[in-house]
């Protein structure tokens, strides 16, 4: 019931007919209630100078968030940003495509941590050969990398895999816990964050109800700009549409 309510307070809060009762609470100007409509309300007619204001808004505050300098000086890695208002390469071409898709996790990362502990496995004790003070400390490696190897097979073979992100008519759900709704997002974009180790990539969301939202994209079975274009695909509101 709550996320229901957040959903249509989502249409509500940038909608010509809203007001603020005397309890402080956004309701309908036309019924003075708490809207109770089901999938999209009759009386829709929104307010472009609001949805405007709202977007400029979070899309400076991301570019505070986001901003090369900012990050680095916070997270001492460097940064990239990039907004996407139109995405044309992808393999979603329309809205039928990206109901009820289920996006899983891969396995590539346990499938490296495998190779490289069967590497080390079969090449370190033919390579080297440590002195009687240090075979000990060897011991421990090996037994470590055998675990190791044992616990990757379990994860690729055995293991179920995890969803990622899961979608439905009003939303998406990320790793069955965060619930975000097409019509609470503004603007969408994707974050490359550059360390010495490698890079993230993570799309990044303004949004009405939840402010910013980042997903972090490693391990996952989609392109950035394909989730920016499912995204796109169920934006809401007539003016989302546009982007």
């Amino acid at each position: 019931m709550k996320n229901e309510t957040k959903y249509r307070l989502n249409f509500c809060k940038i909608c010509k007919n809203r007001t603020i009762n005397s309890d402080l609470i956004l309701v309908c100007n036309l019924t003075n209630k708490v809207p109770s409509f089901i999938n999209e309300c009759e009386k829709y007619e929104i307010d472009q100078i609001c949805y405007n204001q709202k977007v400029e808004e979070i899309k400076n505050e991301i570019k505070e968030e986001y901003h090369p300098d900012n990050f680095y000086s916070k997270h001492l890695s460097s940064s990239s940003y990039k907004e996407y208002n139109n995405i044309n390469n992808s393999k979603y071409k329309n809205q039928r495509q990206t109901i009820g898709l289920k996006i899983y996790r891969n396995n590539l990362f346990f499938v490296g941590l495998l190779t490289i502990c069967l590497l080390l496995l079969f090449t370190l004790p033919i390579m080297y050969k440590p002195k009687e003070m240090y075979q000990n400390y060897m011991t421990i490696l090996y037994f470590g990398l055998f675990i190791l190897s044992i616990y990757s097979i379990f994860v690729i073979f055995y293991k179920a895999k995890k969803i990622f992100l899961e979608t439905n008519e009003k939303s998406f759900i990320i790793e069955n816990e965060e619930e975000i709704f097409w019509n609470s997002i503004l603007t969408t974009g994707i974050q490359i964050v550059s360390m010495k180790g490698g890079s993230m990539t993570f799309v990044i969301l303004g949004t009405l109800s939840d402010g910013i939202i980042k997903i972090r994209l490693e391990y996952v079975n989609i392109d950035p700009q394909d989730l920016i274009k499912i995204i796109h695909l169920n934006l809401k509101t007539p003016a989302l549409r546009n982007l």
